[in-house]
């Protein structure tokens, strides 16, 4: 190479910190034209969806993308708000068990992370056992049991005593315990077996 000016174009695409030093990657040459000719036809490409100037397409993308966590977080207010009129409705419509209300539902509408809001709301309830099941893919259950503070119950020991009679497993603290691993068509005499167990350890009458 007799002259730097045979390189032909450079292009930086990419500028990063490591360590206190600065690391700068880059394309020369066709590279570099190869890139550049790529990254205008993804820009034209974002442009054409939002039918609009290239120029224009980072301002709308942006736009969009917060336009979009709104709409997400409006979304969780709203699925927070139906899981609380949710755990009313099971509070009020659950039986007492001695001085305990005890709500034990399968919940087949409801996946791992609605479940689990639901019991903390149920929590939040007085004197308040809460037995919670839902499926949780390849025909197996998640299942929560959780007790409000005036209720003296172990929950970790109800869920593993529960759970390891059906072949499954989990643990938790003696408020709250979360396991699973027990066929989705069990459901019933899982919970069952649970009351059980708890009629057990809570005073009737």
């Amino acid at each position: 190479m007799a002259r730097t000016g045979e390189i032909g174009p450079v292009r930086l695409v990419r500028r990063e910190r490591s360590r206190g030093h600065v690391r700068v990657t880059f394309l020369c040459g066709w590279r570099a034209l190869a890139d550049a000719r790529e990254k205008a036809r993804l820009v034209n490409e974002i442009a054409a969806l939002f039918s609009t100037d290239p120029a224009q397409a980072p301002a709308l993308a942006a736009r969009n993308l917060e336009q979009l966590k709104a709409a997400d977080r409006r979304v969780q207010e709203l699925s927070t708000q139906l899981l609380t009129y949710e755990a009313d409705r099971l509070w009020t419509e659950a039986p007492d068990l001695g001085d305990r209300r005890v709500v034990a539902r399968l919940l087949p509408d409801q996946d791992s992370a609605g479940l689990k809001l639901l019991a903390n709301l149920l929590q939040a309830k007085p004197t308040t056992v809460t037995l919670l099941a839902c499926p949780a893919g390849g025909g197996k259950l998640t299942v929560i049991f959780a007790r409000s503070p005036d209720v003296d119950a172990a929950m970790g020991d109800l869920l593993r005593t529960t759970l390891q009679a059906f072949g499954g497993g989990g643990g938790g603290r003696p408020e709250y315990a979360q396991g699973g691993g027990v066929p989705a068509d069990q459901a019933a005499a899982l919970l069952d077996f649970a009351i059980e167990q708890l009629s057990c350890t809570i005073t009737i009458g």
